[in-house]
């Protein structure tokens, strides 16, 4: 355990923790400039973000490492995700399924992905 109470753990990717890991990256990029772009309306951003930081990390599989950083309440407040050497490029089967993840988070938003 960290000094502030927070411990490192590498996570398992399985349906809750995924969804963990999308409201943790969905709320770190809810003000980035490019996804406010994409829609400025923050339920809309907020639920896209989720959707598209899900199926990314779900992507990487076994293929890389996924770690998270939990308070001692065990609420997860951040994570770190990086794919092993010799890993990169995915898979196409993975990357089809980012895919269709990352078209769902951003379906809503098709004018501004297109205006530039």
């Amino acid at each position: 355990m960290t000094p502030n109470g927070i411990t490192i753990e590498q996570l398992k990717l399985n349906r809750p923790t995924l969804g963990d890991i999308g409201a943790v990256a969905a709320r770190a990029f809810h003000h980035d400039p490019f996804f406010i772009h994409l829609t400025e309306r923050p339920l809309l951003r907020a639920r896209g973000l989720g959707l598209f930081w899900r199926s990314s990390v779900a992507a990487v599989g076994d293929r890389g490492e996924v770690y998270g950083a939990r308070q001692e309440d065990g609420r997860l407040v951040g994570v770190a995700v990086w794919i092993k050497p010799g890993q990169y490029p995915l898979p196409v089967g993975a990357q089809l399924r980012q895919g269709v993840g990352a078209f769902w988070g951003l379906a809503p938003r098709p004018p501004a992905l297109v205006s530039g």
